[in-house]
């Protein structure tokens, strides 16, 4: 999560979305089809990747069947190390794989054809079972390791299944779920003790992103462990690589951002709050350290009288909780900084400037509001929101970070100097910081961490609409919001496709594409004589199977505009703009404009997004905005 004017909630947890949703498939049993048909094939794919992983895996397979066919092991290491883009990027090939000997007998061109008898795991610890129906002798074992490396081929009997489950362990490996309980003890003014009771031995508890100075600099653990860094993750294990199902650590509070992944703290002057999104998202089991689930339930307890304050709890609630997937900033300290109105509960920093508490409960309470009024309530009780403060000379202009969690928000706020000559426009952008925040608790995700692009840039639109609706921003400013998208936008995008932005470098087209996409979006579903607005598409998004939400992000958004009056052309145009990388970018999105009806205009080579989008942003019969 950067410290920047516009945050990125989801990691923050931008990273962490992919691991829990990756996680949740684990248990999917060994699917078998021994059937010649692509069809059989891509089906058994589709039950453990989504629709383009599935299509692009089936594409390689082949030219991965053609070169063991012939018989030659620079071939089939150099189409396994060149081929597999499966994830949008090339895996690396272990320099200790060997081609078996009895490899050979599928070389031979009389040989029936390999075909994909079976699939198991999920997309980070994937097994492909190839082989032919015909030779019942031996099938070809392809393992995948977390990184993508294809790390061993295993000679496989016919008569064996793959990991055949055999005694208590095995069977946990099996449901992929670990249990137990989690101890957050607040020590002291600065120090915590977690204790980890798991129900069954682990090799490994994952904790997402690395984080290396984050745990060097604040976690004390047991002499025979430490923190193994795996590619982008972290886990914390035994050196010796032995299983445990307890381990105590000590961990000092670190008031500093952590970028891209969880914030471990929220530090204010009238407590702290810890993310239990840092504590542990999953777990490895095992010889092979199979990657399993990871659900304890946790327990908090305060330093001396001080109050404990987990999202969606009263107060002070001395019973364990069950885990909370999507992690909780959980505030120790006294209530001084409490604030509730009728939708929102704040624990607000003693030093926020006095001159922003008003437009800021105002706004939170009124997008809370609007967001239960449009969206449906996003949870029971009120949003819980945690926001800090700090003043730093060191900046030009007060800023903002943070994400959104659950039902909950964390958020910092910076100030270079104790006065704000710029009062309006700050108060402007706090409006559309929260607005973007809150956004993402009522919105509806899509994809596995393959839609950024949506989640963000939806946000970005659901704010700007929201600030519209509530009188905070006209349409000329909204038409500013989005033409100072234009430039960076098209500066990424000349290096990136819009999909694969945060894989390549490039996060923040995210937001500025995403959001330019999404208008455009909106806009085209004027194409029926009515303009929706980005309420009206979330809606409508909210209709489709979770399963087409999860697995097809695009074709199902796409599936969403058409059913509100896009038509295919307008379509086409923003899934082009969308996955490709253009090499003439501009021309890409003057394309989307003008499939789309988004209102525009050139000069000097420069697009400037006009205000009659904003018209739209009302509902029907609506006499424009309110006024708060």
């Amino acid at each position: 999560m950067p410290s920047s004017n516009r945050c990125l909630p989801h990691t923050a947890l931008s990273v962490l979305l992919l691991s829990v949703l990756l996680f949740s498939q684990i248990g999917l049993a060994v699917q078998q089809a021994g059937t010649e048909s692509k069809e059989a094939e891509f089906e058994q794919l589709q039950k453990v990747l989504s629709h383009r992983q599935a299509s692009r895996l089936l594409e390689q397979l082949d030219r991965f069947r053609t070169a063991i066919r012939s018989g030659d092991q620079d071939q089939v290491l150099l189409c396994m190390a060149d081929g597999f883009k499966i994830f949008g990027q090339n895996p690396t090939v272990s320099k200790n794989i060997v081609l078996p000997q009895f490899l050979k007998q599928f070389s031979a061109n009389s040989t029936p054809p390999l075909r994909l008898l079976s699939v198991s795991g999920s997309p980070k610890d994937l097994v492909l079972i190839i082989g032919s129906p015909e030779l019942t002798e031996f099938k070809l074992r392809l393992n995948f390791d977390s990184d993508y490396k294809i790390v061993s081929f295993e000679q496989q009997k016919t008569d064996q299944q793959p990991d055949e489950p055999k005694g208590k362990m095995l069977e946990k490996q099996s449901s992929g779920m670990v249990g137990g309980l989690v101890k957050v003890a607040h020590t002291g003014p600065t120090t915590w003790k977690i204790q980890y009771q798991l129900s069954d031995p682990v090799r490994s508890i994952f904790f997402g992103p690395k984080t290396e100075a984050y745990h060097a600099k604040a976690w004390r653990i047991p002499e025979d462990f430490h923190f193994s860094v795996e590619g982008p993750y972290s886990y914390l294990e035994r050196i010796d690589g032995a299983e445990f199902h307890q381990v105590e650590v000590t961990v000092e509070t670190y008031p500093h951002v952590v970028m891209y992944a969880p914030q471990p703290f929220m530090v204010f002057g009238s407590g702290s709050a810890i993310n239990t999104y840092s504590l542990g998202l999953a777990s490895r089991l095992g010889p092979k350290k199979q990657m399993g689930g990871f659900r304890p339930e946790f327990q908090f307890f305060g330093f001396r009288d001080e109050m404990v304050l987990i999202p969606g709890y009263e107060p002070n609630r001395a019973d364990p909780i069950a885990y909370p997937q999507q992690g909780l900033f959980v505030f120790f300290g006294n209530r001084e900084g409490l604030i509730e109105t009728a939708e929102v509960r704040t624990v607000l920093d003693n030093d926020f400037p006095t001159e922003w508490i008003g437009p800021y409960l105002r706004a939170s309470n009124g997008l809370a509001n609007l967001y239960n009024d449009q969206l449906g309530r996003a949870n029971p009780g009120r949003l819980n929101m945690l926001v800090s403060f700090e003043s730093d000379p060191r900046i030009g202009r007060p800023g903002f970070s943070g994400g959104a969690q659950g039902d909950a928000i964390a958020a910092k706020v910076y100030r270079p100097t104790d006065r704000d000559p710029s009062h309006e426009q700050t108060v402007d952008r706090l409006r559309l910081f929260f607005a973007h925040e809150m956004g993402h608790i009522w919105q509806q995700n899509l994809g596995q961490d393959d839609a950024r692009w949506f989640n963000e840039g939806e946000a970005e639109l659901l704010a700007i609409t929201a600030c519209c609706q509530l009188g905070y921003l006209t349409p000329p400013q909204i038409a500013a919001n989005l033409t100072k998208r234009v430039s960076p936008c098209l500066q990424a995008m000349a290096k990136t496709s819009l999909l694969e932005s945060h894989i390549n470098g490039f996060p923040q087209a995210n937001y500025e594409g995403g959001g330019l996409a999404l208008a455009a979006a909106v806009a085209a579903t004027g194409a029926d004589g009515v303009q929706d607005n980005v309420f009206d598409l979330d809606v409508e998004l909210k209709t489709f199977p979770a399963e087409a939400l999860a697995n097809e992000p695009l074709p199902t958004f796409l599936a969403g505009l058409r059913k509100l009056g896009a038509t295919q052309t307008a379509c086409d145009s923003i899934d082009e703009f969308i996955t490709k990388k253009h090499d003439l970018p501009q021309q890409a999105l003057i394309k989307m404009l003008d499939a789309t009806g988004l209102d525009y205009s050139i000069e000097n080579d420069q697009i400037t997004i006009g205000p009659t989008f904003a018209e739209g942003m009302f509902p029907v019969g609506s006499d424009g905005p309110a006024h708060n």
